[in-house]
């Protein structure tokens, strides 16, 4: 194994949240230490996890400096974790990873060329393909591409996987911009309204994400509050508001009205018809 050097100004400030991922932890961090691009910091914020997390975590620290491990005080959420290890990074781009997906071996060098390219672009995502529980191929999710379309629907629905997203670190600083932990299950969806406002979107028309889909995270989504702050969300930013999006809005609200059950099982549904569907599945049976 190569011996890696930390650079104290890397390029890159990895950043992952980490809650009692230990079944797919270990994959999740060397999908990151085995990029083709190596400037980077990986800052893991372990959520008070009660698993062997921590241990896994340190397991890699012993043999690559470029890891920075904390542990937050007490569990306080994804929102806060990220505002953690974005007020720690070092980097002059933030790329977001979980700790139960994978990216693939270009990701970070990929989406570094495109954002050095493109200087007015301040956040880059990517395709993903979607695995199982099992690492099993299932599907693939695709997303708008340019600016202009991304700005245009960015009201309608989340404009980027979460986890594929590559943030110019100055714009965030200089605008004062975190991620709202008033607005759990949403708040990536609410940076993106106000990242708009200092800078040009895009995605890369390729898959660079292997995104787990397990059913535990159908049945743990909490659908009924994630409904209801992207309502709140939504409302806040009728500025940006279509047509289209305004029906997919009352659509949201009379979804809202339902009992919960029916809401989660609407979301199960959901779920079941992407896992089973046969437009989207592709390599049915290819493992990670």
């Amino acid at each position: 194994m190569i011996k890696m050097i930390m650079n104290p100004e890397p390029l890159v400030s990895i950043i992952m949240p980490c809650y009692n991922a230990e079944r797919f932890l270990k994959k999740a961090i060397e999908s990151m230490l085995n990029q083709t691009f190596t400037d980077f910091e990986f800052i893991i914020i372990d959520d008070c996890s009660t698993d062997r997390s921590a241990a896994i975590i340190h397991e890699y620290i012993k043999d690559d400096p470029r890891i920075r491990y904390i542990k937050n005080d007490k569990n306080r959420g994804v929102a806060s974790s990220l505002n953690i290890g974005i007020n720690n990074s070092n980097g002059k781009f933030i790329a977001r990873m979980d700790a139960d997906d994978i990216s693939a071996p270009e990701r970070l060098k990929k989406q570094i060329e495109h954002m050095k390219n493109n200087p007015d672009c301040v956040a880059c995502g990517s395709d993903i393909i979607i695995i199982n529980e099992h690492g099993s191929i299932i599907g693939s999710r695709k997303y708008l591409y340019s600016n202009k379309t991304i700005k245009k629907n960015i009201h309608r629905a989340s404009c980027f996987a979460h986890p594929t997203v590559i943030i110019r670190a100055e714009t965030l600083r200089n605008n004062g911009l975190l991620y709202s932990i008033s607005l759990p299950w949403v708040e990536d969806f609410d940076l993106w309204f106000k990242l708009s406002e200092h800078g040009e979107f895009s995605n890369l028309e390729e898959s660079l994400l292997y995104y787990r889909l397990s059913s535990s995270s159908v049945k743990n989504s909490h659908c009924k509050e994630s409904l209801r702050n992207t309502i709140r969300l939504k409302v806040m930013n009728m500025s940006h508001a279509t047509i289209l999006s305004c029906f997919v809005l009352c659509a949201e609200i009379i979804l809202y009205l339902l009992p919960a059950w029916i809401i989660l099982f609407l979301y199960e549904m959901r779920y079941s018809s992407l896992i089973n569907s046969q437009v989207d599945i592709i390599n049915q049976g290819d493992t990670l």
